[in-house]
């Protein structure tokens, strides 16, 4: 594949009885689609492109679809720039097509005619249930360990943008971010939550910490205007690749690192759980040994972010 070009995945989220009335081809629903790097242009551009290659003439009106990311609406204005090679785009209609009239009772049905799709030519397309964030102004993003929180309760106020990515370590919050290049651009915070999975790996230590460096300088120089915020690692309970104690040493010297380099190389502000620290209330804050609890410590966890933000 030519360096020149980007490949993107698109996915249509539509009714199955609609695909033969507005699709050229129903193999359509699921495609390639070459992104010209040369001429790098507006989404709307690319709406514009999709509707004339793949919808039956007039079926359906470009301002009509919507092109998602991760289940977040990017806007026509934005940039192609936006898309990395590979990502997978899905696209929604946001209103109904355009399509024939109904056949009137005394015309003759044709061949080959589906009558149970006529009769629904009418209908609405439901469109799926779609968070539209655009722009952030605030993101949470982090492990498994923040599935259960809603960064509206600690974003008050704020449009949040939120990926929970499960088993992730740095690294892949790191690629992650990268593929979503300018999404935070009007962020003041950006919230994160990551290393755990990277203390209990063979990875050692110096590793992760060199993979935080990378991430927080990183997010450091594109978005300089947004407040950085890391947040310690809690306990656990159990382990799944190397023993517990020492992933206990590796936690506490990745937090040490968070609260004496990593404040002055990315200048950040740093969140401590303290009550996570009391091992005897594990099994009361944990649900499965690993995890926040979402009924026990979920408005812990939560207060203690909201705590940084306020000071």
């Amino acid at each position: 594949m030519s360096n020149e070009v980007l490949r993107l995945k698109i996915q249509f989220l539509l009714e199955p009885c609609m695909i033969d009335l507005i699709f050229k081809d129903t193999n359509f629903t699921n495609f390639w689609y070459c992104l010209d790097t040369k001429k790098f242009e507006l989404v709307e551009q690319l709406k514009k492109d999709i509707c004339f290659k793949i919808f039956k003439n007039t079926s359906t009106d470009y301002k009509s679809i919507s092109i998602l990311i991760d289940n977040f609406e990017v806007p026509s204005f934005e940039s192609t720039r936006i898309f990395r090679d590979n990502d997978l785009i899905q696209i929604c209609l946001k209103a109904k097509p355009q399509l024939s009239k109904k056949r009137k009772f005394f015309e003759p049905l044709k061949e080959n005619k589906k009558p149970h799709l006529e009769e629904n030519i009418t209908e609405v397309t439901s469109e799926k249930t779609v968070q539209i964030v655009k722009p952030f102004e605030a993101a949470l993003i982090g492990t498994s360990m923040i599935k259960h929180l809603d960064p509206n309760k600690i974003f008050e106020n704020k449009k949040c943008f939120f990926k929970s990515i499960s088993g992730g370590r740095i690294s892949d919050i790191l690629e992650f971010v990268r593929k979503r290049e300018g999404f935070f651009n009007d962020c003041k915070f950006i919230c994160l939550t990551c290393g755990s999975n990277d203390c209990d790996s063979y990875n050692d230590i110096q590793t992760t910490i060199q993979r935080c460096i990378d991430l927080a300088t990183y997010l450091h120089s594109k978005y300089p205007k947004s407040i950085l915020i890391f947040n310690e690692l809690i306990p656990r309970l159990k382990t799944k690749y190397i023993d517990l104690d020492l992933f206990e040493k590796r936690r506490l010297c990745f937090n040490n690192f968070l609260n004496s380099s990593l404040k002055i190389i990315a200048s950040c502000q740093i969140v401590k759980h303290e009550e996570f620290e009391d091992k005897s209330k594990l099994d009361f804050l944990l649900s499965d040994g690993v995890h926040i609890s979402p009924n026990n410590a979920v408005s812990k966890y939560i207060q203690d972010i909201k705590n940084v933000l306020k000071s």
